[in-house]
């Protein structure tokens, strides 16, 4: 594992800082794996996957301006980077049949993209109590690269196809090779309204365009029951495009009911989009429905958070979790072989409800009569 982040900011002058910020993160991991829930319930600490490996390399940038028009007004702008791949390697063949050791399968991503979000903030005084909103955009363009097919048969991290070419059109490997352009842009605002010294109200607004595509090939083969090939081809789609643009929005109140304690609650609308991992990796256990939708749904809570003489701090909510369209799987039968396989679909609508609570106590203060200056928190 190596992992580093470095931070440099400097201070033009009063009103203007520029800042700099790198993170790099890369690790390669061991993976076990081929157990059944049964075979984990009577030895977790094992694996019929000895030859399964995942590998990290994440490099991310950003440059920070802040700038200070006013006193009450700031423009805050980040540009953001990204260049990172992931190598998954190993048998993905189903997990009650024992490693064959044959040749293992390769999932290969490249991850490219760039963006930048600028937002301003504005605070003043229409009545007796100050009101401030922020208001802002956020553009983002992203390349993603990914390759599938027969890696090697050896044991270790050896991150390379079985033909040592990366061209499905030269290979006799690799199963798929596509690429993934996107982009997003959003623009989005929210406000803060002081109505008295006790009760606020946040309401807020986010519009989102979002444009996926895929270009690429893919193999496809079949063969009989003892292994001899039936066909062998490849397909191939120019440009594959899906746009979509919508409107959430999200409300907060908070009300005091002293000095040091009060009431919140929130709502706000949730989106997922599909992934690309929902759509195209290739597995012998799963079968992925061509109709799949996105996900939308909500999320509110209602809570009463704040410390008690600066002894105890508390915070207890309950809240609820709703998605549409819940992106899962379920068991089915493939109507070629007519063996079990999972199918990967919207399966259902989910909620989640529950209860959080959390307590921090200054043991220090709470055992002793006089303040103290230690803290045992």
């Amino acid at each position: 594992v190596v992992h580093g982040h470095l931070n440099i900011k400097n201070q033009i002058n009063e009103k203007t800082s520029l800042g700099i910020e790198f993170t790099k993160m890369y690790y390669l991991a061991h993976q076990p794996g081929g157990l059944t829930d049964d075979d984990f319930f009577k030895r977790p600490d094992t694996s019929s996957r000895a030859r399964n490996w995942f590998q990290v390399d994440w490099n991310l940038a950003n440059i920070n301006f802040d700038y200070e028009i006013n006193s009450n007004t700031k423009i805050n702008s980040r540009l953001f980077a990204l260049s990172a791949y992931r190598n998954s390697l190993g048998d993905l063949s189903e997990i009650n049949r024992v490693d064959p050791d044959e040749k293992r399968n390769l999932i290969s991503g490249d991850f490219k993209n760039i963006g930048n979000e600028t937002r301003l903030v504005h605070l003043y005084e229409p009545f007796v109590n100050p009101w401030a909103f922020v208001i802002g955009l956020r553009a983002y363009k992203g390349f993603n690269k990914t390759q599938q097919g027969d890696a090697n048969s050896n044991n270790g991290p050896d991150f390379y196809f079985d033909d040592l070419s990366e061209n499905i059109d030269f290979s006799e490997t690799i199963q798929s090779d596509y690429d993934f352009p996107s982009f997003n842009f959003s623009a989005f605002i929210e406000h803060i309204f002081n109505l008295s010294n006790k009760l606020s109200i946040t309401p807020g607004f986010r519009y989102e365009y979002i444009s996926t595509s895929a270009i690429g090939k893919f193999r496809r083969a079949e063969s009989n029951l003892v292994g001899t090939p039936l066909y062998d081809t490849i397909l191939s789609f120019a440009n594959q495009n899906e746009n979509r643009d919508f409107i959430i929005g999200g409300i907060g109140v908070n009300y005091k009911i002293s000095n040091t304690i009060e009431l919140y609650s929130n709502f706000s609308q949730n989106y997922r989009s599909i992934n690309f991992s929902d759509m195209q990796i290739s597995n012998p256990n799963f079968i992925i429905d061509p109709k799949l939708k996105d996900e939308r749904g909500y999320n509110c809570d209602i809570g009463i958070r704040g410390k008690i003489k600066n002894k105890l701090y508390f915070d207890a909510s309950v809240y609820t979790l709703f998605y549409n369209n819940r992106i899962g799987t379920r068991l089915t039968t493939d109507t070629v072989w007519f063996k079990p396989i999972q199918f990967r679909t919207n399966i259902s609508q989910s909620r989640t409800i529950g209860f959080e609570m959390m307590v921090e106590a200054d043991w220090f203060k709470l055992l002793s009569v006089s303040n103290n200056e230690n803290k045992l928190s």
